[in-house]
């Protein structure tokens, strides 16, 4: 009869990403670029990045403010610390209505790096937490912090001797605005998660 029997694939009547909602595509990308609009006044208001070679690199609060607009927040999965004093974090993205995971990143602090082996243990295993935080908010969500005027690697990211070169100061003082910051706080808790499929 020429007539498909094949059923209709059923069409969301609107995607939601936290307050980003829209029935398109370009809806969504819309409501996505005001979110960011917001996102960009609260960075720079709050001075929640680093200026390094005249680029702007967001630290972890950032990271985590742009998770919360978007309906997640992140939390510890574990912490693992190795024979020679280095951290290895995993953090995980979880959706604040049910505590589902969307996602997971791992990061590490470790002993060959000049500055964090002469830090105290604490140190280097917050830090661990911090860059697997920001990262787990990155993989998500970097779209959104590029449609804010950002660069889209986090400031934890950075390795010291970039952030330093600009500086003319023989790395005495980095080339950052802001306060500068050891390291975040452990990423929040969130109700728990179901296990990831």
């Amino acid at each position: 009869s020429g007539v498909s029997t094949h059923s209709k694939v059923p069409v969301p009547e609107s995607i939601e990403l936290g307050i980003v909602r829209g029935s398109t595509a370009s809806e969504l990308v819309t409501r996505a670029t005001e979110a960011a609009d917001v996102l960009a006044n609260v960075i720079t208001s709050r001075k929640l990045f680093a200026n390094i070679s005249g680029k702007k690199y967001v630290r972890c609060e950032g990271w985590t403010t742009l998770a919360a607009l978007m309906g997640f927040v992140p939390r510890e999965a574990s912490m693992l610390r190795r024979e020679d004093g280095s951290y290895e974090a995993v953090a995980e993205l979880v959706r604040i209505t049910d505590g589902v995971a969307l996602t997971r990143a791992s990061a590490e602090c470790g002993m060959s790096e000049p500055t964090w082996s002469k830090r105290p243990e604490y140190a280097r295993r917050s830090m661990a937490a911090t860059r697997a935080t920001s990262k787990v908010c990155r993989l998500a969500f970097s779209w959104v912090m590029g449609l804010a005027g950002f660069e889209v690697t986090p400031f934890e990211e950075i390795p010291e001797e970039e952030r330093h070169k600009d500086s003319g100061l023989g790395g005495k003082s980095p080339a950052v605005s802001g306060p500068m910051t050891a390291a975040a706080p452990a990423p929040a808790s969130a109700p728990p998660s179901q296990p990831l499929t």
